[in-house]
């Protein structure tokens, strides 16, 4: 067969980087990657099915891709991830096009099992673990880079199924992530973004006291980056500690993903979250006491089986009064295979839209209203390119936004390069996106 890899990354930066792994091996063996997959040799589809419309888009992906057989093109078709995992050997025949499943552990097994014809499922119980001799291809934006720290989740939320996707939690050595940082930053990258389901249980299952915060500290000590960001971090497992290590250095970013889910006790218990005594406005109000200025992200669900009207209008006088920067909202829809799915679903679905609608209606308010206090005020951005709307702009982050999920910086004046670093003038605010000029090359 030819040697020309098209490869497609469903879901999370966590998948992404299980992408870059992928194609790290495959260039290892002499494939070139290609943008268009009609000009593929060999098609890769990396999927997520966290929940079903994860499960959809991989579908409707993957069918999409396979009409290049039925108009005479035989490309390899290979399926990777979370979906082979949590199906399995239904996929066999329901997606006869497809040539080879490979479960969460994928990118480590795809070169091998590309030469053994005669498997189509290969799903074993996740334990793989990158580190920094793993080979990996650092897709654009060259200048931003994903750190996976740790992969699986020893949590027990009723709603989800990624312990069974992914495995039990594994934290990656310190000195493997930070030989990996190392090489990142000797290739020019500026931020280094952690990730793993849940950053802030880095280190419980290694040796005793070395944790999230811990790591940290060590990767400061690396020349290059100036950002470090960190990504979902469960309320639970935010630390003084942590909290101080992240105030203590203007490298690591004034941002925290928070994962919140929701806000009412009965609720947060039905989904086996958080501690009876557990308080999500007093913890947002810690976060901003204890750094100056952070920026707060966080995600909420909806229409939980548990939910009633009393409980709803709290989450949504939490939302009011937390006035999160960033806010993304799911509605509930139960997933097989999670302790949920056996609750009576009692909310309907048109009230669940409608209150996803609610709460981001406020939000919306909410983050204009913020993003209108940035104008007149400078602040460094790092800078992406060319606008996605226009070639007439140049687009960028500020170290309060994370890449893909939250708003950017469009910049209307003043000239740089890709990937530089520069002090941008807020001049105009929208509901999410920042307008601003460049004020030091």
């Amino acid at each position: 067969m030819g040697k020309n890899v098209h490869l497609v990354s469903l879901g999370c930066p966590k998948n992404l980087v299980d992408s870059q792994v992928i194609l790290g091996g495959l260039a290892l063996q002499g494939y070139n990657i290609c943008e268009e997959a009609g000009e593929a040799d060999l098609i890769i589809v990396n999927t997520c099915a966290f929940v079903q419309e994860a499960v959809e888009e991989g579908l409707e992906t993957i069918l999409d891709l396979a009409e290049l057989k039925t108009r005479g093109r035989l490309p390899r078709l290979v399926v990777t991830g979370c979906l082979p995992q949590r199906y399995g050997k239904k996929l066999l025949t329901q997606l006869p096009e497809v040539d080879l499943f490979l479960g969460s552990d994928g990118c480590r097994d795809l070169t091998t099992r590309l030469d053994d014809p005669t498997t189509r499922l290969v799903i074993t119980r996740p334990s793989f673990l990158m580190d920094e001799t793993t080979p990996r291809l650092i897709t654009f934006p060259t200048h931003t880079a994903y750190v996976k720290i740790a992969d699986g989740c020893d949590h027990h939320c009723t709603f989800c199924i990624i312990p069974r996707l992914r495995g039990r939690h594994r934290s990656r050595q310190p000195e493997s992530i930070l030989g990996e940082v190392a090489q990142l930053a000797r290739s020019g990258v500026k931020e280094i973004i952690l990730v793993a389901q849940d950053t802030t249980a880095y280190g419980h299952d290694l040796s005793a006291g070395y944790d999230i915060a811990d790591l940290l500290t060590d990767l400061l000590t690396i020349d290059g980056p100036d950002w470090y960001r960190l990504m979902y971090t469960n309320p639970e497992g935010i630390t003084d500690k942590l909290l101080t290590t992240m105030a203590s250095s203007e490298r690591i970013c004034p941002y925290l993903d928070v994962p919140f889910q929701h806000s009412h006790p009965e609720v947060l218990r039905a989904m086996g979250r958080g501690q009876p005594e557990f308080d999500a406005l007093a913890l947002v109000r810690r976060l901003r006491q204890a750094i100056p200025g952070v920026w707060l992200r966080t995600s909420l669900i909806v229409g939980f089986p548990t939910e009633t009207e009393e409980a709803f209008n709290h989450l949504y006088r939490f939302v009011a009064e937390a006035a999160f920067n960033h806010l993304g909202v799911f509605t509930y829809s139960p997933e097989s295979g999670a302790r949920a799915a056996r609750l009576l679903d009692s909310v309907p679905d048109k009230v669940k839209k409608a209150r996803r609608n609610r709460i981001m209606s406020r939000q919306k308010n909410i983050s204009r209203t913020l993003n209108q206090k940035l104008v007149g005020t400078c602040h460094r951005v790092l800078v992406e390119g060319f606008s996605e709307e226009t070639d007439l702009l140049l687009q960028g982050r500020t170290i309060f936004q994370a890449p893909d999920i939250d708003g950017v910086v469009y910049i209307n004046s003043g000239q740089t390069q890709v990937g530089h670093l520069v002090e941008v003038k807020i001049t105009a605010a929208h509901d999410y996106d920042l307008v601003g000029e460049i004020v030091e090359p």
